[in-house]
């Protein structure tokens, strides 16, 4: 097992939230997209819900699953 599936492992059994702030930036819906596929963690996106939402349909980014807080 290498040294990130090893982390992986460990975020999946014991689930925490990650907040991330400036949410309509496609590196943050990208990386959004990637932990909720994989299950490791909570998601809260920060910033307009409307925005977040537009950008993430635009690039074909699912970030069904996240809180958006505006």
């Amino acid at each position: 097992m290498t040294f990130i599936e090893n982390i992986k492992k460990r975020a999946k059994e014991n689930i925490k939230t990650i907040v991330l702030p400036e949410a309509e930036d496609i590196r943050i819906l990208e990386a959004t997209q990637q932990v909720l596929k994989e299950q490791y963690a909570n998601i809260i996106l920060v910033g307009n819900k409307e925005k977040i939402e537009k950008k993430a349909k635009e690039n074909n980014i699912n970030i069904i699953g996240a809180e958006i807080v505006d």
